[in-house]
């Protein structure tokens, strides 16, 4: 990985944790040792919450007036659907770096 100048691209929901990579192995760690597929460990795909679309929040248009977000009620703008954060990885054992185990 390299650090550069170039403009970011991605959407809106992404965060400097996706625009880096770092949670490429964070999702393949907790994959890994739940037995899942990594997709469900992203807001954008499998794991996002249903009733917002991993967004966090529920967009209301009002016609004339501009528009309200509130925090979805059902994840709580988690972001997620609540059977996927009940996942967990073990307590670290070692010294080393978890993913690169």
């Amino acid at each position: 990985m390299s650090v550069d100048q170039s403009p970011i691209r991605g959407s809106r929901r992404s965060n400097p944790a996706t625009y880096t990579g770092l949670l490429e192995p964070i999702r393949k760690a907790f994959a890994k040792k739940n037995g899942v597929k990594p997709a469900l460990f992203s807001a954008n795909s499998e794991g996002a919450c249903p009733s917002c679309n991993g967004a966090g929040v529920v967009y209301t248009d009002l016609g004339m007036m501009a528009g309200v977000a509130t925090t979805c009620e059902q994840c709580e703008g988690r972001r997620f659907d609540a059977s996927v954060l009940g996942y967990r990885l073990p307590a670290r054992t070692s010294a080393r770096c978890w993913p690169c185990r």
